[in-house]
């Protein structure tokens, strides 16, 4: 496929702002003069130059109305590598990750790494509805993880929408690194991979619950557990493919095995 083929129907823009987050993850803030269309939790074909050459790459909008992405850097950057006045091609958002398929009362996201980004869009999209008196999940809980504490994006966003309560939020930041004990906040940060965490909330049965799961010392699970009944509960999970098939085998075969959402991008 040529160059001008992968930016067809795209909107072209440029990085305004760039936040490095953590020293393995990027905030890119993309201006264009007419921004194409995506659903909270959807993801965009963003075409950019990397080594040279125009490449392709699915990203979801960590913002319910900014072209805002989050990226991780590794051995391919990605647009992590972009800098500040960049070219970048943004196309229409796709996919059925999104509020819609949120058919209960209540709601789980669980976002690792990277993943937290459309759930992020996704809150911001229900705390604008709750704003406008419009009817919202009767509790929403994130449990976002990460491998260290630094590599715990928005928390200040976040913090902020907890505190201003304008929906029922709760957020559960989880860290995973076994090296991380000197850095942890056992008050406020849970211990274990976001699913694994989650798998001990809701007292479900997994090989590595238990073992390398605790919770922050000031949370009563109990009180939260209540908040989330299974028949009426639903669990959106963004995050590496990995955690995804782990958490639905976990559910396989339990009464939260018809709660997923998620869509398979890999």
């Amino acid at each position: 496929m040529s160059d001008s083929d992968l930016r067809i129907d795209k909107m072209e823009g440029a990085v305004l702002h760039r936040e490095e987050l953590s020293s393995s993850h990027v905030l890119l803030e993309i201006h264009m003069d007419s921004a194409p269309h995506w659903t909270p939790g959807q993801a965009c074909p963003v075409v950019f130059k990397e080594e040279g050459a125009w490449r392709e790459a699915w990203y979801a909008p960590a913002s319910a109305q900014r072209a805002e992405f989050f990226a991780a850097a590794g051995k391919s950057p990605g647009l992590s590598s972009l800098q500040v006045g960049d070219p970048v091609w943004v196309g229409a958002g796709a996919g059925k990750f999104t509020l819609e398929r949120c058919e209960r009362g209540h709601l789980v996201f669980v976002g690792a790494g990277t993943g937290v980004a459309p759930c992020r869009a996704m809150l911001q999209e229900l705390e604008r509805r709750a704003q406008e008196g419009l009817a919202v999940p009767s509790t929403t809980l994130l449990v976002q993880g990460a491998h260290q504490p630094q590599e715990l994006a928005f928390a200040a966003s976040l913090k902020t929408m907890v505190d201003k309560q304008a929906f029922r939020l709760v957020h559960l930041p989880c860290v995973s690194a076994e090296n991380a004990d000197t850095a942890i906040d056992g008050a406020h940060h849970a211990r274990g991979r976001a699913d694994e965490v989650l798998a001990a909330l809701l007292q479900l049965d997994a090989p590595r619950v238990g073992s390398t799961t605790a919770f922050p010392s000031k949370w009563d699970t109990d009180a939260l557990r209540a908040l989330l009944p299974p028949e009426d509960t639903s669990i959106f999970l963004c995050g590496y493919p990995g955690m995804i098939d782990r958490f639905e085998e976990i559910c396989r075969g339990t009464q939260w095995q018809d709660s997923l959402v998620f869509d398979r991008w890999w």
